[in-house]
């Protein structure tokens, strides 16, 4: 969890304008000429104040090979899948007849996976920075 301001307060014009039109909901289908447009400063403001999760943080990150440092930096999976703040790790999932999942570690398994978080004091921190570096106008 991050606040957002965190992270808008870095962002371009036109990646701010994206997330204010997702933010208000904006049902336009020109959202392109909307990168170009005026800020929504206000609407910002107002959601910078909000906690955001980032669930989908971690996997973003592993689909485009890279592990994230406790510093909040990246590295490619194979040179730090051991130092990385969380890692994926292969499972096999069953199901009982109650619905209850059951997963184990399968090392062979290549399409199911969970999320394990090695270094619980900085992953939240690591996150925010990763995902700031990513985002952050340059």
């Amino acid at each position: 969890m991050f606040r957002q301001d965190e992270i808008l307060s870095h962002l371009s014009p036109s990646l701010r304008n994206y997330f204010a039109g997702m933010f208000s909901r904006a049902r336009s289908s020109d959202w392109l000429s909307d990168l170009a447009g005026t800020s929504n400063d206000a609407l910002l403001a107002e959601q910078g104040k909000q906690d955001r999760h980032m669930w989908c943080t971690a996997g973003f990150f592993d689909l485009a090979g890279y592990s994230i440092l406790a510093d909040g930096g990246t590295s490619p999976l194979d040179r730090a899948r051991d130092t990385g703040v969380c890692v994926f790790e292969p499972i096999q999932v069953t199901c009982s007849d109650a619905s209850v999942p059951q997963w184990r570690s399968d090392p062979g398994s290549r399409s199911r996976f969970i999320l394990h978080v090695r270094d619980v004091k900085h992953y939240q921190s690591a996150m925010t920075k990763a995902m700031n570096s990513l985002l952050a106008a340059k």
